[in-house]
């Protein structure tokens, strides 16, 4: 019977097929296998090492103990790969007693060979004490890939304070076999933990705030092994450069972040360029340092700038040849208080200028509501240097609630106005003083005549309102008012507060013209009254001295001591004068005081006198409640057991007296 034969081969295209759904098959399963292979070996590779870890332990226990061998490396191979896991017993490491896996596991052999060649010290540089930056420190045994002498391997592991029996006692039998790395074992960090590394970065500084250049600088980061990448910004910059911080032009502009990345241990820098401001620190407090006139003019660049705090570092230049200044806080037609710490120093801003027509607020600083200290200013320019409306002051326009100590207001000599208002509260240190200012320990001068001039104007400031004091200050100004201005004094025009421990010698509104209310300390002293009811009116331990009674002119309501007084307290006070001549209108001691009424309480004067030094000269009129005394010896006599010659005044009986902690002079 004929068997039948049913076999035959694969046409062309079914075998196409068939290759095509191995193909397909292999390319899904082989990375699955793969990944599955590298999944066993990494297990594997771990549980030998902490196989491998567990007998070195259990072998050298007295020698792990943080003195000795501190870090330990062991690197496993399986499948030509090599796994390098870490073992830390120090207790400051935040993975003490964890066995973690190297950031760069698994090797390849060549890049484990190029690792341990950049990490890996040696005898020679133990020798060479240059072991700074590397990480590993191979211990041979059994000579091999990386062999030396015996004596040097003894004197390696002395210098790493190992005992030598630490190798001696470790055979292959106590670790896997996978574990044997150049016939050796590797023991990391045996002195020093995997070190971070040390980064340069190039910058070149602006002094953005004083328009002045630094030149360049290095960054110095220190960053760990792990870093991958480094950003330099407002935060990290003032974390590694001291001196200066990151400055901006304007509140808008995008804040400063330059990224640098990390690869293999190595930042790719480049040089950038930052802007910035100089500081100091001082007691604490960080102060931007001005350097140069533009560094004035910087603080009004921006809202934030008026709430910092700065110090002169030198006398600015070219206040006098530059464009004429804007009142700090003057901006885009709103005046902002500044609110910082302006110290001066004890530098000279000079010829700082601005003329604001019929504008309010005018001075160095628009509103003053934070401190301006240790600040001399010397005003002068071919035309007034400050002129506006109301409240014009050298230093400040209106000064609210904030304090001006140690500061003093000068002008060159000449017979032209340097400080002017159209309107009201002129002051050579400031307009007003208001809402709790404080004026302290100001000096004022000027060389002639003519020098501040308004109404309602002061040697020192036009208006002092209830809550505020001015105190300890000297007024050598000569101050005047316009035809028809009232309230001219030599310290304040118009005082509603406290005047403490001051003392004017001004020549006081000294033409022809019609003005009232002329004192030679206060033009009006005014306490509580129904209108202003909280008002203090308080001037105490003060005194005014005139070479001539006559350097105080007015047409009615005019004092040597104070214009006109209502509800007020005069206490221990004095006016000093040589020569003696009867001038119309003006009283030898207040000027007009206002009776009392059931709503108005009378006004207080005790202690207090005028001193005439001529001898054998008498005033020609009555002064109002002041008591006359004819030389020094009279005037000591009278007040020796009244006023404070301990801590306020001295009061020789040979010479003037003296206000002790009163500034006499810049």
């Amino acid at each position: 019977m004929k068997k039948l034969n049913n076999k035959r081969a694969f046409t062309i295209v079914e075998l196409i097929i068939v290759i095509a759904v191995i193909g397909v098959l292999a390319a899904i399963l082989i990375p699955a296998f793969t990944n599955i292979i590298a999944k066993a070996n990494y297990k594997s590779a771990i549980s030998d090492a902490r196989g491998a870890l567990t007998n070195f332990l259990a072998a050298n226990l007295e020698v792990v103990d943080g003195t000795h061998v501190k870090h330990i490396a062991i690197f496993v191979k399986k499948a030509d790969k090599y796994y390098a896991f870490g073992y830390t017993s120090d207790p400051n490491d935040p993975h003490a007693g964890e066995l973690t896996e190297s950031f760069f596991s698994p090797y390849s052999h060549d890049s484990l060979v190029e690792m341990v060649n950049e990490f890996n010290c040696t005898p020679q540089d133990i020798e060479n004490n240059d072991i700074g930056g590397k990480a590993f420190c191979l211990i041979p045994t059994n000579g091999g890939g990386k062999s030396m002498s015996a004596s040097d391997e003894e004197a390696l592991n002395q210098d790493y304070q190992n005992a030598v029996d630490l190798i001696d006692g470790l055979s292959q039998s106590d670790l896997p076999e996978s574990t044997l790395v150049f016939n050796g074992f590797l023991l990391a960090n045996t002195i020093m933990p995997v070190p971070d590394q040390v980064y340069k970065i190039p910058v070149t500084l602006y002094d953005a705030f004083n328009k002045n250049s630094i030149g360049d600088r290095e960054i110095l980061v220190t960053l760990p092994p792990t870093a991958k990448s480094f950003t330099l910004n407002d935060e990290t910059f003032s974390k590694f450069v001291s001196g200066y911080v990151p400055y901006y032009a304007t509140d808008e502009e995008p804040k400063m972040e330059h990224v640098f990345t990390i690869n293999k241990l190595q930042m790719d820098v480049r040089k950038v360029t930052i802007n910035v401001a100089p500081t100091d620190i001082i007691d604490g407090v960080e102060y931007i340092r001005v350097e140069r006139s533009w560094g004035y003019r910087a603080i009004n660049e921006k809202p934030s700038n008026l709430s910092k705090n700065y110090i002169l570092t030198a006398s600015p230049a070219g206040f006098n040849t530059a464009p004429d200044i804007t009142p700090i806080g003057k901006q885009g037609g709103v005046d902002i208080p500044f609110t910082g710490i302006f110290d001066g120093a004890g530098y000279i801003i000079s010829g700082a200028r601005y003329q604001g027509d019929e504008q309010d607020n005018i001075g160095l600083f628009a509103i003053n509501s934070g401190t301006i200290k240790n600040l001399k200013v010397t005003v002068y320019r071919s035309n007034t240097s400050f002129s506006g409306k109301n409240n014009v002051g050298a230093i400040t326009g209106r000064n609210v609630g904030g304090t001006i100590y140690n500061c003093s207001v000068e002008t060159i000599m000449g017979s032209k106005v340097e400080i002017f208002g159209t309107g009201q509260n002129v002051g050579m240190v400031a307009g007003t003083n208001e809402s709790g200012g404080i004026i302290e320990y100001c000096y004022t001068y000027t060389f002639y005549k003519y020098h501040v001039v308004g109404s309602t104007v002061g040697g020192v400031a036009g208006f002092n309102d209830e809550t505020s004091i001015i105190t300890r200050c000297t007024a050598a100004a000569s101050i005047a008012g316009y035809d028809g201005a009232t309230r001219i004094g030599g310290i304040a025009g118009y005082s509603l507060g406290t005047i403490t421990e001051c003392l004017a010698g001004a020549y006081i509104n000294f033409d022809n013209k019609t003005q009232s209310y002329v004192g030679g300390l206060v033009g009006e002293l005014e306490g509580p009254t129904s209108a202003n009811p909280n008002a203090k009116g308080i001037l105490e331990n003060s005194y005014a001295y005139y070479y001539d009674i006559e350097q105080i002119k007015a047409t009615d309501y005019a004092g040597k001591l104070v214009g006109y007084a209502t509800a007020a307290n005069i206490t221990n006070c004095c006016v000093l004068t040589r020569n003696i001549t009867d001038v119309s209108n003006v009283n030898y001691g207040i000027g007009y005081v206002t009776e009392a009424s059931d709503t108005i309480p009378a006004t207080v004067v005790e202690n207090t006198y005028i001193c005439v030094t001529t001898t054998g000269t008498e005033l020609g009129g009555e002064p109002y409640n002041v008591t006359e005394v004819f030389n020094y010896k009279q005037l000591s006599a009278k007040t020796s057991s009244i006023w404070d010659l301990e801590n306020i005044w001295d009061c020789p009986t040979s010479n003037y007296p003296s206000l002790r902690r009163t500034k006499k002079s810049a």
